[in-house]
């Protein structure tokens, strides 16, 4: 008599999605360029991304959105130090406070925005 966890599993419930044809031809290659078929390399990334807590999260454009106002953030902070005579006492703090809040606002701003309308609305410069 064999132990349950000896017994190989049975795969019987499929997942399945439609694509273009030039997205079917890109993951047809990807998964050429890995050694595996199709199937295989689909099969794998689902697993992967439901059952490792090591998977990266995947970046969409709200982390690209957040990105950008990281740089934007630091583009005014660059500018303003360059225009800037030299500040008195706690002034640098109190812009870079200012940016932050900013920052702040504008992210949360952009990722609500993501969350009720899917659109991307454009940081403002």
């Amino acid at each position: 008599m064999s132990s349950p966890a000896l017994k190989p599993r049975i795969r019987t419930r499929t997942i399945g999605a439609r694509v273009t044809n030039s997205e079917h031809q890109a993951a047809t290659a990807a998964a050429a360029n890995l050694g595996m078929t199709l199937s295989e390399w689909a099969r794998h990334l689902v697993v992967r991304a439901i059952s490792t807590s090591d998977t990266p999260a995947p970046v969409g454009p709200q982390h690209v959105l957040l990105l950008l106002q990281e740089l934007l953030a630091l583009r005014d902070i660059v500018v303003d130090l360059i225009a800037a005579k030299p500040l008195p006492p706690g002034e640098y703090q109190r812009i870079l406070n200012e940016i932050d809040a900013q920052k702040t606002m504008g992210a949360q701003g952009m990722l609500a925005g993501l969350s009720t309308n899917r659109s991307l609305p454009l940081p403002k410069a």
